[in-house]
């Protein structure tokens, strides 16, 4: 049943991108912000949308490479979990959703009762990343909730088929330096159970399909951006999770946020929702849905910042106005985030060597 297991993360290296690590690199301006500069604006933009659209065409093949082997209900499934996880953690995120898939998942879920598979679908995930504690003896030194949340996690965790206890992983340290406590792998993970249960009589790829299809028809009188607010609602489950309160088990209490918040469900959309539905309109042969997502994409709005982007903002913008000023959506971003895997990935912060200029 367990389709990999953590030790075998490595065996996906094709899968690995450039901005699933934080990278240092020296400040200082490079070679492509003077060659911008001698561009007209309408260059400068046509270079920054064509790189965008690059990324989005790379992340539709090397989900195809994947929709070979299972289905897109799988596929998009792992797309979501994937950009759900912090840096660092996106390929343990994936090979997780890899080690037990979404009908499993499901499966698993299909006996509980409406109103308890939220909690039941934590434990299921939890358990399968290794962050449940191993016995009730450790709950002596828990404060009183979390005590009660993690007994009732157990209870829910022994329930489930052996095999699928025996796909749960043991030896992953799940700590990173830097990551905000709204952030933590347990928060996410905690999300995507809760989008697990919100779906399990149907998936999130085909309630992503239906409305896909509704804007469609729609679009006459809505504008395309509309769907990706859309599509981000869909993760934006109800939920009234322990994570909602705490960053770790047993950490301090909060005031309480969005397992997945509004800005993060947005991004989801441009890096895994988006691509996963390009290639069904790409299979099922549908050039107007396919044309309407790329319009969608086109007109998203500007998404959160990261280090990457701030860095590409220095280097390759040299923090212009004018030519920030012509970053205006999540295509550009996405096309500044293109450039830098193409062309300062393996830079040491001098140029020497980049076709940049050339390309």
């Amino acid at each position: 049943m367990c389709g990999v297991q953590y030790g075998e993360v490595a065996a996906y290296q094709a899968d690995i991108v450039l901005e699933d690590y934080p990278y240092k690199t020296a400040h200082v301006h490079g070679r492509c912000y003077e060659t911008l500069q001698q561009l007209a604006p309408q260059e400068v933009c046509e270079v920054l949308d064509r790189a965008g659209d690059t990324r989005l065409q790379q992340r539709v093949w090397r989900w195809s490479l994947r929709e070979g082997e299972v289905s897109l209900t799988q596929v998009m499934y792992e797309a979501v979990l994937r950009a759900l996880g912090s840096t660092g953690h996106r390929q343990h995120f994936q090979a997780l959703a890899r080690t037990v898939s979404w009908n499993e998942l499901q499966r698993c879920l299909g006996s509980i009762p409406l109103q308890d598979r939220g909690l039941a679908a934590e434990a299921l995930l939890l358990g399968i990343a290794g962050m449940l504690p191993d016995n009730t003896s450790t709950c002596g030194t828990m404060d009183a909730e979390t005590r009660q949340y993690v007994m009732a996690l157990q209870d829910y965790w022994h329930t489930f088929p052996a095999d699928i206890q025996q796909c749960a992983w043991h030896d992953v340290n799940w700590r990173q330096p830097n990551v905000r406590p709204a952030n933590t792998p347990e928060r996410r993970l905690a999300g995507m159970a809760r989008i697990l249960a919100h779906y399990n009589d149907t998936s999130l790829f085909d309630a992503a399909v239906a409305l896909c299809h509704t804007s469609y028809r729609q679009s006459a009188v809505r504008p395309a951006w509309t769907l990706g607010h859309a599509l981000a609602h869909l993760l934006e489950v109800p939920t009234l999770s322990y994570w909602m309160r705490r960053a770790h088990l047993g950490g301090r209490r909060s005031k309480g946020q969005r397992l997945i918040g509004t800005q993060q469900a947005r991004t989801v959309v441009i890096d895994a929702i988006l691509p996963v539905l390009m290639l069904h309109a790409q299979y099922s042969a549908d050039a107007a849905l396919r044309e309407h997502l790329l319009a969608c994409y086109h007109t998203a709005p500007l998404l959160s910042d990261n280090h990457l982007l701030r860095y590409m903002h220095h280097r390759m913008l040299g923090n212009d106005p004018a030519l920030l000023g012509l970053v205006t959506g999540a295509r550009q971003q996405q096309g500044l985030l293109q450039l830098f895997a193409d062309f300062c990935g393996n830079d040491e912060g001098n140029c020497q060597g980049c076709d940049f200029p050339l390309a």
